[in-house]
């Protein structure tokens, strides 16, 4: 079986190790005849090892990937000539042989575009339905600054209006000049963090050091599926790890008495807590979580005794933990993402339009703002948490939503954060999976494409920025998820669904930026304009969704306004924007 390789484009040379047996026969052009042209990306992940352990040793060839090209993620287009069909290859690229060879510009076929046309009804969001959107957007908001101002100390309810409106305590907004050494703890998704920044002033960062665990595999016990987000796990035992975290990090760099101390007593370190659930705070560092989100459990098996923690004060219970371990650091303050990404990146760019918003689209998405009348309200904070998740008002909601809700494994959140569930990566891969399937029923019927969750949102957004000649990315994509191979058309449908998926996402979030800049009176004749911080990987991943959000801040508002909105990633707000936090307080 031979084969010939050349690259595509200009990223490298394949190595090629052809067995003493092997012989071709060349046509003019140099290449084997006859011949069959195939063309693939391979991930350097794992694309070449799977490859040889696929079967390329036996047919007398090696195909490895330059160590020199080493980025993450990195795709590297190959092209196969060889004498055999489809079926001589290795599993891995039969999947794309399969898929339509070099065919390019091929419209739908037909049946699939009378299938998609309902799917593309259902998913655009028309410019009444935004402005619809935006205006009841504004005047929930409205109504929460109202109930606020009428009674502080009011515990949220939803039949009143339907966003939280949380005060955030944060009096001081960093001005890119602090410097100095801070501390930050970061608990949202399934991960945890600890992050040390060296802040430099001028908005500049020094070192930084940082520590990710994955909470969903500690402890890794049968008992304990979800890890510590289980039920199971009491707060103490939670918030324990957290602290060995800490205090481990914390003796590793010789701010906590240990290693490079020589013996000194060092004083008490005090950090930022970047925690990502909606809770109510009397004061900076005391926060009460009112539930979980996320599909979160840990300590519900608890409930009403001190080992549970919704209901509980989280900076008091993390205190508690060190506290048993000696005492070594303590709560500065506790803010959600949305804060974090806001305030890191007022430090980081203090040469833009002051930064009004902070948006976190990652595995959940949330908001919150600078308001300018805070003391009206009310607020002790400048910051507003708007919890604007639970946005229930004229929604795009199909049934297809309707049925991923309904299908949660944890019951307690259905119904609930339903804004939320069309715009956060946690939920577009499935609801992107739903709608294939309702297309493709026949072709997928006893496939892993019918399992819930078969199709992540990572993997719905490699379809989305799929720009390879033959949606090749895609192919590899489902095959890999999936075990299905299809052809050209049928990928075409594939990805413009995840396009439409992700696109509604983009313009839901692009209207909840409007929304608060109107608000503020940031945009129309005169304003002056503002910043939009964003965090997670929804965005700062996906260049493909960046330009559609912003796109559709254009078509709601007009080019003009749209250049004062200026959208700034603020890479690892929720984490170094907590550290700002404390640099800020200590240094105003």
């Amino acid at each position: 079986m031979p084969f010939v390789t050349s690259w595509t484009r200009g990223v490298g040379a394949a190595l090629l190790s052809h067995s003493p047996s092997t012989s071709f026969s060349r046509g003019e052009d140099g290449r084997p005849s006859p011949w069959h042209r195939w063309r693939f990306p391979f991930s350097n992940r794992r694309g070449a090892a799977h490859c040889q352990g696929g079967g390329w040793q036996g047919g007398g060839i090696d195909l490895s990937i330059p160590a020199g090209h080493a980025t993450y993620n990195l795709y590297m287009p190959v092209t196969i000539y060889h004498t055999g069909g489809p079926g001589d290859l290795p599993p891995y690229l039969q999947a794309v042989a399969s898929s339509g060879g070099l065919s390019q510009g091929v419209p739908l076929e037909p049946s699939a575009e009378i299938k998609i046309k309902p799917i593309r009804s259902l998913l655009s969001v028309g410019k009444p339905q935004m402005i619809m959107m935006i205006s009841e957007f504004m005047e929930e908001m409205n109504k929460g600054l109202a109930l606020h101002a009428a009674d502080p100390s009011a515990h949220w309810d939803e039949k009143k209006c339907c966003f939280k409106m949380l005060e955030t305590h944060i009096d001081h907004i960093p001005t890119g000049s602090e410097k100095g050494v801070y501390y930050a703890v970061d608990v949202g998704g399934t991960n945890f963090r600890v992050v040390r920044i060296e802040l430099l002033g001028d908005g500049k960062i020094g070192k930084t050091s940082r520590i990710k665990r994955d909470l969903k595999q500690l402890p890794p016990a049968p008992e304990k599926p979800k890890g510590l987000l289980d039920a199971s796990v009491k707060q103490s035992e939670f918030f324990g790890y957290l602290a060995d975290q800490v205090i481990q990090v914390g003796k590793h760099e010789g701010d906590i008495a240990g290693e490079g101390l020589e013996g000194e007593a060092s004083p008490v370190l005090g950090f930022g807590f970047t925690f990502s659930f909606p809770t109510q705070q009397d004061q900076k560092n005391h926060a009460i979580l009112s539930h979980w989100t996320k599909e979160w459990d840990t300590g519900r098996d608890y409930t009403g005794t001190d080992e549970c923690i919704e209901g509980r004060d989280v900076g008091q219970m993390f205190d508690d933990a060190f506290a048993k371990k000696g005492g070594h650091a303590k709560v500065h303050g506790v803010i959600n993402d949305t804060v974090g990404t806001l305030l890191s990146c007022s430090y980081e760019n203090p040469h833009l339009p002051p930064v009004y918003m902070g948006l976190i689209l990652g595995t959940g998405s949330n908001g919150c703002y600078y308001e300018p009348k805070y003391k009206q309200y009310s607020y002790n904070g400048k910051l507003i948490n708007i919890e604007f998740g639970n946005f229930n008002r004229s929604l795009p909601e199909t049934d297809i939503d309707k049925q991923v809700d309904a299908d949660l494994s944890n019951k307690a959140d259905v119904g609930r954060q339903r804004f939320e569930k069309m715009v956060s990566g946690k939920y577009l891969g499935e609801i992107s999976r739903r709608f294939v399937c309702s297309i493709m029923a026949d072709k997928l019927k006893g496939t892993k494409a019918e399992l819930i969750d078969s199709l992540k949102s990572e993997h719905a957004s490699k379809i989305v920025q799929d720009e390879s000649q033959n949606l090749e990315i895609t192919c590899l994509t489902l095959f890999e998820q999936w075990g299905v191979t299809f052809s050209l058309n049928e990928l075409r449908a594939i990805q413009e669904i995840c396009r439409l998926v992700f696109d509604r996402s983009a313009s839901l979030a692009a209207m909840s930026i409007v929304a608060v800049a109107l608000k503020a009176d940031r945009i129309g004749r005169n304003a002056e304009g503002m910043t939009v911080a964003i965090d997670g990987s929804l965005y700062t991943q996906n260049p493909w969704y960046q330009h559609r959000l912003k796109q559709h801040i254009v078509d709601i508002v007009g080019r003009e306004d749209a250049q004062k909105v200026h959208l700034q990633i603020a890479d690892d707000g929720s984490g170094k924007g907590a550290a700002v936090m404390v640099a800020a307080d200590q240094q105003a």
